[in-house]
């Protein structure tokens, strides 16, 4: 017994709806930046580079003591690394910081669509530099790099709606290293 040619067409819909992504708001990444002494450099691959055409900070640098949420669009597919710096002084340009940035970063790479629907995050602390690395996926996942030598990599299937914390903390004084 087939299915009636209006059947058919409505299974095909249906399936090629599902295989469309989501309209509306796709996952956030929140950056928490906890720390008095370290500012944070969003550098995004294939955006636009991170300029700043007044005297406020550009929108890819979080300071000190403050947070930034970013939304993530549905259709597009974002990496990112999250690049430690010491707090810079107000004279200093994007490609000076960037020369001075930390050996610790954390990375996220948001995969909305296609056939694999994923998002992966890691953290490396490989010195002793003075700061911790916490990244929360909702509902999945806390890990965090600490110590010198750590490394901690994650990622999971999702669908287009999971968020992301990065909370950069300050270590205790007898661990951050003379400056």
């Amino acid at each position: 017994m087939g299915l009636s040619k209006g059947a058919d067409m409505k299974i095909l819909l249906l399936i090629v709806l599902l295989l469309l992504p989501f309209p509306g708001k796709g996952a956030t990444l929140q950056i928490d930046n906890q720390s008095r002494y370290i500012t944070i450099i969003i550098d995004k691959k294939s955006t636009s580079p991170c300029l700043s055409s007044s005297a406020h900070a550009p929108l890819c640098l979080v300071l000190p003591l403050t947070q930034q949420t970013v939304e993530l669009p549905v259709t597009e597919i974002i990496e990112g690394t999250l690049r430690f710096i010491a707090h810079p002084s107000a004279d200093d340009s994007l490609d000076a910081l960037r020369k001075h940035t930390f050996k610790s970063a954390a990375t996220f790479t948001y995969q909305p669509v296609g056939p694999l629907k994923y998002e992966q995050l890691s953290c490396s602390t490989p010195l002793k530099e003075g700061i911790k690395v916490r990244l929360v996926l909702q509902d999945f996942t806390d890990i965090t790099c600490e110590a010198a030598m750590d490394r901690q990599t994650f990622w999971v299937y999702k669908h287009n709606d999971l968020h992301l914390k990065l909370i950069i903390t300050d270590s205790p004084p007898s661990s951050r290293p003379a400056r």
